[in-house]
């Protein structure tokens, strides 16, 4: 009977380990699917519309959870360049027919999910009715290809819960380098 005793403790106390095992494990899978289901995920958009003549760049977190942004660079062909930088050469490049708004990231700066940010944006003014005559067609398309062509963005973001350092960074499509490629050769 002693040794019935022992092997009924012995299987009791392995059951146990397996159990505490098996939990361990399935808390494991739920953190892990938890932090999944709240991750920040940024996506960017460029909109362009005619008449009046709109150009924007924004960036909207697609993911579950905010994203707190870690550093944000801005370079136009190759070198770093401040919002405020990009904006007077907007300014300068389309004159003041056009209203030119670049957004800013603050040092504790987040995007929460299903938000988006504006990085650029110009338009028409409202005043100028005649803008096609008063400015010419090709420096609205030069000012758009160069955005293109040299600027570049990169964001490193994570998310509340995490530690796991995302990185976004813009690149140029295929479809828009063989315009610029093609407009270049021109």
């Amino acid at each position: 009977m002693n040794s019935f005793v022992v092997i009924a403790t012995f299987f009791t106390a392995l059951t146990a380990a397996i159990s505490c095992a098996v939990a361990w494990r399935q808390h494991a899978w739920n953190k892990r699917n938890y932090l999944a289901s709240v991750k920040p995920y940024l996506s960017d958009f460029l909109d362009e519309k005619t008449n009046p003549l709109i150009f924007s760049y924004t960036l909207t977190n697609k993911g579950l959870g905010p994203a707190l942004i870690q550093s944000f660079e801005m370079t136009w062909d190759g070198k770093a360049i401040t919002m405020k930088e990009l904006q007077s050469k907007l300014e300068e490049k389309l004159g003041k027919r056009f209203g030119v708004q670049v957004g800013e990231f603050s040092e504790h700066f987040a995007i929460a999910a299903n938000e988006s940010f504006l990085v650029i944006s110009f338009w028409q003014l409202e005043d100028d009715k005649n803008l096609q005559f008063l400015v010419s067609p090709d420096s609205i398309k030069e000012v758009r290809q160069d955005l293109l062509k040299f600027c570049r963005l990169k964001i490193s973001y994570k998310s509340f819960l995490s530690n796991e350092v995302q990185v976004f960074e813009t690149t140029l499509l295929e479809s828009l380098a063989d315009e610029v490629k093609k407009n270049s050769a021109a």
